[in-house]
């Protein structure tokens, strides 16, 4: 009887929860439609909110990568959250649509102009082509879909030890392919909407900031549906103390990508390299910058530091939705300056 009662209780809450989204999805929609005609920032905030998901999503699929190929007995009872967060992916592909149909408003490198102007930046121009970026893009979500879909399948059917191996070994293979396929998509996506600038190490930065996110999301989902009452011992205390500490890790590995790739530039020292950073330090950016700086380093690491604190549900809750804002800030911090100077060298023109 409490079987079906809490089974019961979970269904109404997955229904009221569906109609909520659903309602949430179409003034979505709406708005979306109305900031398309109304604001010419529109595209590039699109992109932004795009990217934000789909590393969200991308995170989810490599925290599943990461717990079948370590074999993370822990994380079991919370996998099917990140399972159900990479199922997202998919949609992603769907909803780049109006990037797809507005792709020259984005990208300034798709102009023959362009390359006219920027002459020095010739040899770029193989890679930096529409054909060969939407070729590129299609390996990336074909491979991103098969690695889902297999896994995805391969973890309901989980029953042997056959099994497990099985999907140890596709996490193998697929954790290679996923640090290619989303380096190069952080390549292509973000890094070419200014082809004059470029950073070996910023694949590694967009991933770093994935996964912190998706384990901030994972964190999030867990405590939510503690608050109704489901999984309240499937995930204990346990599990909310290795979130906490793999939270601390990843903020301290985003820092270390993140300065590193921020002090090699500032040592070398080369104008095709440095302005990047330049943009970001002038004007209201330097305040954004500056807080990126304590957000997503500073403050979490002085939170989670401590043990105590790791452990406490309240304190994850907290940290996990400021994750997840300032993983969004991040974002902004690396799109949104291209508009601002693509705008400005319309207006020169004029």
């Amino acid at each position: 009887m409490k079987i079906n009662e809490k089974t019961l209780k979970i269904e109404e809450n997955g229904i009221s929860m569906f109609y909520k989204m659903l309602g949430t999805s179409l003034l979505g929609i709406l708005l979306s439609i109305i900031g398309y005609y109304t604001d010419p920032r529109f595209l590039h905030s699109y992109l932004v909110t795009y990217i934000f998901f789909l590393t969200l999503s991308l995170g989810g699929l490599f925290f599943v990568l990461a717990h079948h190929m370590f074999g993370a007995d822990w994380s079991t009872s919370i996998r099917r959250i990140p399972e159900n967060l990479m199922l997202l992916a998919p949609l992603m592909l769907f909803l780049s649509i109006p990037i797809i149909l507005n792709f020259d408003s984005l990208y300034q490198w798709t102009s023959q102009e362009y390359w006219d102007y920027h002459g020095n930046l010739e040899a770029k121009r193989a890679y930096l082509n529409k054909p060969f970026f939407f070729i590129r893009m299609a390996i990336y979500f074909t491979i991103w879909f098969f690695l889902i879909s297999r896994l995805y399948t391969l973890s309901l059917k989980l029953k042997t030890i056959e099994d497990k191996d099985r999907i140890k070994r596709t996490s193998a293979a697929g954790i290679a392919l996923f640090a290619l396929t989303v380096s190069f998509f952080g390549f292509d996506a973000i890094m070419s909407l200014d082809p004059s600038w470029f950073s070996t190490m910023f694949g590694v930065y967009i991933f770093s900031g994935c996964f912190l996110s998706a384990v901030a999301f994972v964190t999030l989902v867990s405590l939510f549906l503690r608050s109704k009452g489901i999984l309240v011992d499937e995930i204990n205390e346990k599990h909310y103390a290795n979130l906490g500490k793999v939270l601390f890790a990843f903020t301290v590995f985003w820092a270390y990508i993140g300065g590193f790739q921020y002090y090699i530039i500032w040592y070398g020292n080369l104008p095709e390299e440095t302005y990047w950073f330049i943009q970001r330090w002038e004007g209201p950016w330097k305040y954004l910058s500056i807080f990126l700086i304590f957000g997503h380093f500073v403050i979490p690491f002085f939170v989670l530091i401590f043990n105590r604190l790791k452990r406490n549900r309240a304190v994850l809750g907290v940290m996990s939705v400021f994750f997840l804002i300032v993983h969004w800030i991040d974002i902004y911090w690396m799109v949104m300056p291209n508009f601002f100077r693509d705008n400005k060298v319309k207006k020169n023109k004029i």
